[in-house]
């Protein structure tokens, strides 16, 4: 169970590495893009990190082709050996990976309660007042809330706040939240935080991404509505509010406590400019998307890609129904995942009365997953009697033992095997 800790440790690490730098190149492209393509750009940009983490984890990605490697060989079929005793004491589990792994799971809980706790507060401000309106308290900022349907929630005082013309744009704020699905990803990422609550660029990437959205709402409103700057820029500033004490953004809804103002009035001023050359915008967003990707696959790329070889020794006993016995101290060298071939007792053309298959496959955290297919002469023909697998660790001696007993044939088999990760193919390493 602790090397899957590991593994799933090490897995949280590299999307930690993915997330940092994912993040950190977008606060530093964040203002010359928008210099060069406006806020809508820049907050399209941001959907690089969702996809960056999920082509982290992705089959043909590194940590992917591992995940997948030991799902297949979990699913292929096998018989359990027969109960032996062990050649040697179990090995001590480290503690630390259960520590770090109860305290980032405390962490996500408190977290995602944290961000439950908060909505249902801001929900319990709100009253009904329609079949898609809500009310909230006066002096409340307008927002979205809810994921698949969402519901416009106004202030008690949204009539008297706001003139007719400004209630027309702040509606047309929200219909532009609703129409790109902005809670939805909001609630990503929410979800992101929950999961790296350890990490600051998360949080930090929320807040920015989150003043991105109202930034490009706030452009989309005035090419819809040109030459409302003015009037816009009041409403704006008439909006900032902090209902009910909240002092943090919700993960399902388009509230938030924070709200780039003195940004959103700057954007009011030049956002007319910000419309040209969109085909070399979206080329530029293609080709982040593609780099970024790349840029995944190959931050390990090296250390998966080269082959990785095990070195067998083995120590192999099979006696037959004539109570005749053969021994043999084989040695191979194979590469994970492929099988090396064992024969006791014949060769090739016309093997003898045993045929091993023994495949070794990384099993993370240092440890070795080995499977084995065992075959033995019925007949003159080579038939499989048991496909045990086991776990042990890399350069520790591991233990495969078969006894069949019936009316006709009475036969035992005891494969002890070492197996040592190697870096080349080559003469079997000395121990």
């Amino acid at each position: 169970m602790t090397p899957y800790l590991i593994d799933g440790l090490q897995q949280l690490g590299y999307q930690t590495l993915v997330l940092g730098a994912a993040v950190a190149l977008l606060l530093v492209l964040r203002r010359p893009l928008r210099c060069c393509w406006g806020a809508r750009f820049v907050y399209a940009v941001w959907i690089l990190v969702p996809l960056l983490m999920l082509a982290a984890i992705m089959p043909s990605s590194p940590p992917g082709r591992q995940i997948r490697a030991e799902v297949l060989a979990r699913l292929s079929p096998a018989l359990p050996p027969a109960p032996a005793p062990a050649p040697a004491p179990a090995r001590v589990q480290p503690a630390w990976p259960w520590w770090l792994a109860g305290l980032w799971v405390v962490g996500v809980l408190m977290t995602a309660l944290r961000f439950l706790l908060l909505q249902r507060r801001y929900l319990r401000g709100l009253q009904p007042a329609g079949p898609h309106c809500l009310r909230g308290t006066a002096g409340s900022a307008p927002a979205l809330v809810g994921l698949w349907r969402a519901r416009l929630a106004l202030p008690a005082d949204f009539e008297t706040r706001f003139d007719p013309q400004q209630q027309l744009l702040v509606l047309a704020h929200e219909q532009v939240h609703r129409q790109r699905a902005d809670n939805l990803w909001n609630a990503i990422a929410a979800g992101l935080c929950v999961l790296h609550w350890f990490n600051p660029l998360a949080w930090l990437a929320a807040q920015r991404m989150r003043a991105d959205q109202e930034l490009a709402c706030d452009a989309a409103v005035m090419t819809l509505y040109p030459g409302q700057e003015a009037v816009y820029g009041r409403a704006l500033m008439k909006a900032q509010a902090t209902p009910g004490g909240l002092h943090a953004p919700l993960p399902w809804s388009t509230w938030s406590s924070v709200h780039p103002l003195v940004e959103r009035i700057d954007m009011l001023k030049h956002h007319r400019r910000f419309n040209r050359y969109p085909r070399a915008g979206l080329a530029l967003l293609c080709l982040l998307a593609f780099a970024g990707i790349g840029t995944v696959h190959a931050l390990q790329g090296g250390s998966v890609d080269k082959p990785v070889f095990y070195d067998l020794q083995m120590d192999l006993s099979f006696t037959d129904a004539q109570s005749l016995t053969l021994q043999s101290q084989p040695r191979v060298v194979t590469e994970a995942g492929k099988p090396a071939k064992i024969i006791l007792g014949g060769t090739p053309q016309k093997p003898g009365p045993v045929v091993i298959e023994v495949t070794p496959r990384e099993s993370g955290g240092g440890a070795v997953s080995i499977a084995a297919e065992i075959k033995m002469k019925r007949a003159d023909q080579l038939e499989t009697v048991s496909r045990p697998r086991l776990i042990t660790g890399d350069g520790e001696r591991a233990l495969i033992s078969i006894e069949t007993r019936d009316a006709s044939v009475r036969e035992s088999l005891h494969l002890y095997i070492t197996p040592r990760r190697t870096e080349v193919l080559g003469p079997p390493a000395r121990p």
